[in-house]
């Protein structure tokens, strides 16, 4: 057979993407990335927990890294 990989990849192709959650200042207790509901998900964010444009970003970074779609598809399930 062949040896495994050296480097896995980071995500498996059946992991679904997201799930950084949005990092919390200890010291003021804010998210690092805005948190802004009724605006798009930021797509880079959601698929590597981080943003180049920080808190200029326009778009949301949801708190626990799921994109909304997933989480309005389980609205019923998980509060």
């Amino acid at each position: 057979g062949f040896p495994a990989p050296a480097n896995p990849p980071l995500l498996s192709p059946n992991r679904s993407v997201g799930g950084f959650p949005n990092p919390v200042d200890p010291v003021t207790g804010q998210h690092k990335f805005p948190v802004r509901s009724g605006q798009s998900d930021c797509a880079f964010f959601i698929k590597t927990g981080d943003c180049s444009y920080g808190p200029n970003c326009k778009f949301n970074h949801p708190p626990d890294g799921r994109p909304s779609s997933d989480r309005e598809q389980y609205t019923d399930v998980y509060p």
